[in-house]
């Protein structure tokens, strides 16, 4: 690990990583004991409508806007933030009339905008430390809200976890320096637009498709237990996947360096092991984890444990591979990836969810992603 670890740097940001799931983790536990299955199955319902959303229609633009910051461009960037809060607030006003969703969602999309394109900003320019600090201090304030206030019903707890965002994104936004120099054009972003937009939609069938099937087969308990699951098991795999993929970032940009193609390959072998060996420790760890936080009502057998485990694998891998085709400028090949990926993954869930439940999703979830890291694996290494 002396690859990641290096400087002492490294070593505060993956702490304070740590930190921010641990608290929500424990975020976790006081929702599932104070909403119970049925109730934390509807908080994942509508946290998949505001998903799908968010990743099909918001995401895009916010990607769009890091780009043109990323190139200097800061009026463009500046004008797609402001997009990106319109965008927010019309979906946030139709959402709950379209689909059965809470009203209050308005405010937890508004924040989550407002937080997702400061914190792109801040990390155009370099500032990890300030947010990764954020995002930490996000789950921790979630977590003290939810545990002082003890809300009853979904209303309350989208209110509770839409103030930590608001008040993380203006301190992100009091840390974004902007610096006016190059105007490009609109139009020079389009191609790149659609196709981010695209492949949004496979990472949102990935993601969210199966929260639907649920709710179309009436299987709200299978849902809860399903969701809560996929939320703990899936933790440490997203620390680790964030560690690497930051690192990753940091080398896939300097294609010019002799050492390029050598420093890449450790990083793949490093994250191969530490994946496979942190897929093991869950899963031994797994049956005591959840024991610790999720009340007794919630029924999770090895068998979906070991389905999650699998999905969590092939997805950080995918993770990884998918910043080097932002890096090389091969967005349209990301975008068949993910939406076969995606379409894959949707046509299993209709297939299996209805016969086998959670169990079924889990196997939807792990082809689905499978099939994913399978196709950037044999792009990559064709390069």
């Amino acid at each position: 690990m002396q690859l990641l670890f290096q400087n002492k740097s490294n070593i505060i940001l993956f702490s304070i990583q740590l930190l921010g799931a641990v608290f929500n983790l424990l975020l976790i536990r006081e929702l599932a004991f104070k909403l119970g299955v049925e109730g934390f199955a509807e908080y994942a319902l509508n946290l998949a409508y505001v998903g799908v959303v968010f990743q099909i229609l918001i995401t895009p633009v916010i990607q769009l806007s890091k780009a043109s910051l990323n190139d200097n461009n800061a009026k463009l960037s500046l004008n797609l933030g402001l997009l990106v809060i319109g965008l927010a607030f019309i979906s946030g006003v139709m959402v709950p009339l379209i689909f059965n969703v809470q009203s209050i969602i308005i405010f937890y999309l508004l924040f989550e905008s407002c937080y997702q394109i400061s914190w792109s900003a801040l990390q155009v320019q370099g500032k990890r430390l300030i947010f990764i600090i954020g995002h930490a201090g996000l789950s921790i304030l979630s977590f003290l809200l939810i545990f002082i206030f003890k809300p009853n019903n979904l209303h309350d707890v989208f209110i509770l976890i839409a103030v930590p965002r608001a008040i993380i994104s203006l301190l992100y936004l009091i840390k974004i320096k902007v610096k006016k120099k190059n105007y490009y054009l609109f139009k020079s972003y389009k191609k790149y637009t659609f196709q981010i937009a695209l492949s949004n939609i496979g990472i949102a069938l990935n993601n969210h498709a199966d929260k639907f099937v649920f709710e179309q087969n009436s299987n709200l308990t299978d849902l809860g237990n399903y969701s809560a699951a996929h939320s703990i098991i899936g933790k440490p795999f997203n620390i680790i996947t964030g560690a690497f993929v930051s690192y990753n970032n940091s080398c896939i940009y300097k294609i010019n360096d002799s050492n390029y193609f050598l420093r890449i390959r450790r990083i793949r072998k490093l994250f191969l092991l530490t994946i496979f060996i942190s897929s093991l420790l869950v899963y031994s760890m797994s049956e005591l984890i959840l024991k610790l936080i999720l009340p007794d009502k919630f029924l999770i057998n090895k068998t979906l444990i070991l389905l999650l485990i699998i999905g969590f694998f092939f997805q950080s891998m995918s993770q990884l591979f998918e910043a080097e085709f932002y890096a090389r400028k091969k967005s349209s090949q990301l975008l068949i990836i993910t939406i076969v990926g995606g379409v894959f993954n949707l046509f299993l869930n209709i297939v299996l969810i209805p016969h086998y439940g959670a169990i079924g999703a889990g196997i939807s979830m792990s082809i689905g992603f499978f099939i994913q890291c399978a196709l950037a694996g044999i792009i990559i290494r064709k390069k």
